[in-house]
Order: C-alpha cells, then structure tokens, then sequence
C-alpha cells in the first residue's frame, strides 16, 4: 500500500526529488495534506448522499452501513478506477485481486481509498452504478438529491 501512495506522491511532483524531500522531512506520525489540481472537487452533496445511501441500504437489507459502503467501494468503485487509473489498478491488481478471497477484499475496503481518490465524473458514475443496482438487485430506490439530482437531468434528460 506504501508503493501505491508513494507512486502517487510521485504523480505530484513530477521532479521526484521534491516528494522525496517531502517524504524524508517527514517524522513518523506526521500528516500532509495533499490536493490533486488535475481533478474537479467533489462537493459535500455528492458525500453525504453515497452515506445516505449507504444508511437507507443498511436499513432495507437488515445489514451494517459500513458492510454497504465497502460492498459498494468494492463492486462499483473498483471497477471504475482499475479503468481509469493506472496506479491503482497496479495496485490492486498486485496486491488485492488475486491474492484476497471476496471476504477479504470486502474487508481490505474500510482501509482502502476508493471513492474519496475520485473526481467528480467519477463520483457521479459510482452513484449511478449503485442507484442503479440496487433498483435492480433489490428493488430498492434510492433518492436521488442535491446536486447528483441535477446532473443526472442534465445528463440523461
């Protein structure tokens, strides 16, 4: 996992030599705050509606949030990114996909960032794949508010 967050890192400052200065100025416990310029920011809506939907999930199916929200990382945002970002399918593809059973994987994602490293088209697509399975899968609706509401009419009215 430090591979990954390391090549990330890397992706940031393109004279490695920078990162690393970063990185060896560092103690251990240190935190950084580290902002990704290339990506549009998702807003607080589009956050709290995935947990709304995960909470209304965990409702209906008897189950816990957090189970919901890491089938749903697993499921929906894992394929997204595994698409469309080279590092974390290196990544996951080293370090999960072959070498957890479901079960393991389903738990490796409350520690593994999905949905907080995506953009917002990203965020919009992972929130239309979920609405969208959970109609089929269990009839459930989920709501659709704020501003993925507006997006979806913009994109497919």
């Amino acid at each position: 996992m430090k591979a990954f967050f390391r090549k990330r890192l890397n992706a940031i400052f393109p004279d490695s030599e920078d990162g690393l200065k970063l990185l060896r100025s560092m103690n251990n416990g240190d935190t950084c705050e580290v902002h990704f310029d290339n990506q549009e920011e998702r807003s607080l809506s589009m956050n709290a509606l995935s947990h709304v939907w995960y909470n209304d999930a965990a409702k209906y199916l008897k189950e816990l949030p957090i189970d919901i929200k890491s089938e749903c990382k697993l499921l929906y945002g894992v394929p997204i990114l595994r698409a469309e970002d080279d590092q974390f399918r290196e990544f996951y593809d080293g370090a999960i996909k072959k070498a957890l059973s479901y079960e393991q994987k389903l738990a490796a994602m409350r520690f593994i960032p999905v949905t907080s490293i995506m953009n917002k088209n990203q965020m919009y697509r992972y929130l239309t794949d979920m609405q969208t399975a959970y109609s089929k899968n269990h009839q459930l609706v989920l709501k659709s508010q704020g501003e993925y509401e507006r997006w979806l009419a913009k994109n497919t009215g």
